[in-house]
């Protein structure tokens, strides 16, 4: 392909019926697509005009962290688009563009790089039982989850675990060694498995920890790894569950899953992944506002519903009485089973409903689950 006037390869995104590929600038005249440029070389993005029918594209380079650029638009129909771009090799041919970019309208589907890169995203949601085998036994059989890792540094806490990927995000399950664990003592006071941890995964690593001191809420654990920090919330403090405050470099890694999840992700990870919680609490409005806050200004509170748009996840709260219902009683899940089943629609597994969408097949379509 021959090079624009300002030495840019172009990429480009079709909307309707158009598919994704690559163009060049006399193309643009027909275009009905919203058109991003970009410099290998120094990593800047531009927008290009599109035709009159659609007006100018607007683009912004959100982040730019290990050659991945995720890229939301607006087109001039208005509609709401989120691209990622991906640079090739800068020693590619002069036939070959700079960038590869996938294409679709709306919020990216969990799984994708666009989820990866958002500023907030609810990456593990976590169980807890007295029935290990059972409760991870049920997920690799009803959910097509697994095989779990376990991780023997929660041996720290008096915990035992398995960390079971689902899509690009996990479901952990744990489970109390010692009476004297923080555990076993949730369990005892609940008198049943439960949901009992959300993990949110944060684009930056520092400022969640300031807003959550500034807002003085105490933290139980903290760990600093060179691929990984965790922050663990007091729940007094944030009812409904514990809430971690977690960071990950690069963002598709996951140290806690094991040694595949390290320095990226393992080629095999299925798509899918997380798609919504729902806590029970005394008071949901408060609840929401309180997490709201921790979670920081890339979120949209309404009302007793937190949602994560750059993720497209939501969190909702909902009112029990009883202290012994309170915490994550349902998780949302896209997901593809290995052996291509569709996972079962609704069940409800160590406490919590998980209700499950299939993720989308070869073709791009998504199927719903009958």
């Amino acid at each position: 392909m021959k090079m624009d006037p300002s030495g840019m390869r172009l990429a480009w995104i079709g909307l309707g019926n158009h598919p994704s590929g690559v163009t060049n600038v006399a193309s643009l005249e027909k275009a009905s697509f919203a058109v991003v440029a970009a410099s290998a070389s120094s990593r800047s993005v531009r927008t290009l005009p599109t035709s009159p029918a659609t007006g100018a594209a607007v683009a912004r380079a959100t982040n730019f962290r290990r050659d991945i650029l995720e890229l939301p638009c607006r087109s001039g129909l208005g509609r709401e688009l989120s691209f990622i771009a991906t640079p090739l090799d800068t020693a590619a041919s002069d036939d070959s563009p700079n960038l590869v970019v996938s294409h679709g309208l709306g919020r990216p589907p969990p799984g994708s790089l666009a989820g990866v890169l958002a500023p907030v995203r609810l990456r593990q949601v976590v169980l807890i039982t007295r029935h290990l085998p059972a409760v991870t036994g049920r997920l690799e059989a009803e959910l097509g989850l697994g095989p779990g890792f376990r991780d023997d540094g929660v041996g720290f806490f008096g915990l035992e675990n398995r960390v079971l990927a689902a899509g690009d995000c996990f479901v952990e399950v744990l489970t109390p060694l010692t009476e004297d664990s923080a555990g076993h003592r949730y369990l005892e006071r609940k008198g049943a498995d439960g949901g009992y941890m959300a993990i949110f995964q944060f684009r930056d690593r520092e400022a969640p920890r300031a807003r959550a001191a500034e807002l003085g809420i105490r933290v139980v654990w903290r760990a600093d790894l060179p691929d990984i920090s965790g922050t663990h919330l007091d729940p007094r403090d944030v009812p409904g569950a514990i809430v971690s405050l977690d960071w990950a470099d690069p963002p598709e890694s996951w140290h806690w899953a094991g040694p595949e999840w390290r320095g990226g992700a393992p080629e095999g990870a299925g798509p899918g992944g997380i798609t919504a919680l729902e806590v029970a609490v005394a008071d949901p409005g408060d609840a929401a506002r309180r997490w709201a806050a921790v979670l920081g200004p890339d979120v949209r509170l309404d009302g007793s519903e937190i949602r994560l748009p750059e993720a497209g996840q939501v969190l909702t709260f909902v009112g029990a009485a009883d202290r012994r219902d309170h915490g994550i009683v349902g998780c949302g899940l896209v997901l593809r089973r290995p052996d291509g089943r569709p996972p079962a629609a609704t069940t409800t597994i160590g406490g919590v409903r998980f209700s499950m969408t299939a993720a989308t097949d070869e073709a791009g379509r998504r199927r719903e689950v009958p």
